[in-house]
């Protein structure tokens, strides 16, 4: 049962983070962005996952009906940025 528990925590926290595009400033090519999005995306769903198995898998369960949660944007706009993208805030 824990298996199926954790599989489940895991893929809720993955589905969030999986649908954020950041806006970047200026002009940038859109095939790399869109790489290095899915490539963002990616190593934050590894940390999120290593998280989960570190001990916070009660608090992923409970916050994970929240899309896009202000946590998983910092992680990838962190990530984009030193991909060397500027972030722009809406």
């Amino acid at each position: 049962m824990f298996k199926h528990i954790l599989l489940t925590a895991c893929l809720l926290t993955a589905a969030c983070a999986m649908g954020y595009w950041p806006e970047v400033a200026g002009t940038v090519d859109q095939a790399k962005y869109q790489a290095d999005v899915r490539d963002c995306q990616t190593e934050t769903h590894k940390a999120g996952a290593a998280d989960l198995l570190g001990g916070g898998l009660i608090l992923a369960a409970i916050s994970a009906d929240q899309s896009k949660s202000p946590e998983q944007k910092a992680a990838i706009d962190a990530c984009m940025a030193a991909r060397g993208y500027t972030i722009s805030r809406p």
